[in-house]
C-alpha cells in the first residue's frame, strides 16, 4: 500500500510538471543603438513546429509572447524591458505554438528564475466589439499559425480575436480586452496609412492617442470591429523576482 502511494506521489508530481524544450540558448544581445539604420536592430519571434527564435528580445517581450499578454499587462522592473536577448529554443517533436508557449513558461522559470503572480485591477481600457453590420474577416486555415508582418500596413494571418487584443495592447499602450465573441482563427489586413503618419513629430502619449484613435477608425472600417473605452478588471502580471541568466 505505501509502494502505491508513493508511485502516485512520483506520478502527480511528473503530471504537474510543465513540457520543457529539449534544447535551449540564451546570450545577450546587447543594448539598443539609436544610431543604427532602422530596422537593424529590431525584436522578432519567429515560431516553428517544435521551435522558437527569439532575436534582440526583451525579457519582457518574451514573457508577454509566453503568456499572451499585451505590454500594460506586466509590472516589473525596468531592466526587463531594456536588456536584450537572443534566444532559440527547440523540442524533438513538432510541438504546436500553445505548447511551446507553455514551455517558454517553464524555460523562464528555470533560467531567469522567473516568480510572479496576477492581480486583477479595474481601470479603464479599450475593448474589442462587432461593430454593426458584422466582421469582416476572412476564415483561416486549420493549420494556419499566427504571424503578423509590416509597419502601418499589417498582414495577419491565422490571428484569434485574443492574438489581435494583444498586438493591440502592444501598440496602443493601453490594456485591450476581446469581447468580440469570435471563435476561431482569421487573416485580415489593417491598414492605418489614411489615418497616422510616422513621419509627423510627436511625444509618445501624443502618438499612443493618434495610434488608438486611428485603430478605432481603420478596425472599424477594414475589419467590422470597434474598439470602445471602458473600465473593466484588466489582469495584470506582477513579477515578483527575475534574474539575468549566465549566457550559454
Amino acid at each position: 500500500m505505501r509502494r502505491m502511494v508513493m508511485l502516485l506521489c512520483v506520478c502527480g508530481a511528473a503530471w504537474a510538471q510543465k513540457p520543457a524544450f529539449e534544447v535551449a540558448s540564451i546570450h545577450p544581445a546587447g543594448a539598443p543603438n539609436a544610431a543604427s539604420p532602422e530596422g537593424s536592430a529590431r525584436e522578432s519571434i519567429h515560431v516553428s513546429p517544435g521551435m522558437v527564435t527569439m532575436n534582440f528580445i526583451s525579457l519582457a517581450s518574451c514573457i508577454r509572447w509566453a503568456y499572451r499578454l499585451g505590454d500594460p499587462q506586466l509590472s516589473g522592473p525596468d531592466w526587463i524591458r531594456q536588456d536584450r536577448f537572443q534566444i532559440v529554443a527547440k523540442t524533438n517533436e513538432a510541438t504546436g505554438e500553445d505548447q511551446l508557449r507553455a514551455m517558454m513558461q517553464a524555460l523562464l522559470a528555470e533560467r531567469f528564475k522567473l516568480e510572479t503572480h496576477r492581480e486583477s485591477k479595474s481601470r479603464t481600457a479599450f475593448t474589442l466589439v462587432v461593430a454593426k453590420g458584422g466582421p469582416k474577416l476572412a476564415a483561416a486555415s486549420g493549420d494556419a499559425r499566427p504571424d503578423v508582418k509590416g509597419r502601418l500596413k499589417w498582414v495577419a494571418t491565422g490571428y484569434s480575436m485574443a492574438d489581435l487584443a494583444t498586438f493591440l495592447a502592444d501598440n496602443t499602450d493601453s490594456p485591450v480586452v476581446d469581447q468580440t465573441g469570435l471563435p476561431g482563427r482569421y487573416n485580415f489586413t489593417i491598414d492605418l496609412s489614411p489615418y497616422f503618419s510616422i513621419d509627423t513629430p510627436m511625444r509618445r502619449d501624443e502618438a499612443a492617442q493618434t495610434l488608438a484613435a486611428a485603430f478605432q477608425s481603420a478596425l472599424q472600417a477594414q475589419l467590422g470591429l470597434r474598439l470602445e473605452s471602458r473600465k473593466v478588471p484588466v489582469e495584470v502580471l506582477v513579477i515578483d523576482h527575475a534574474e539575468k541568466p549566465s549566457e550559454n
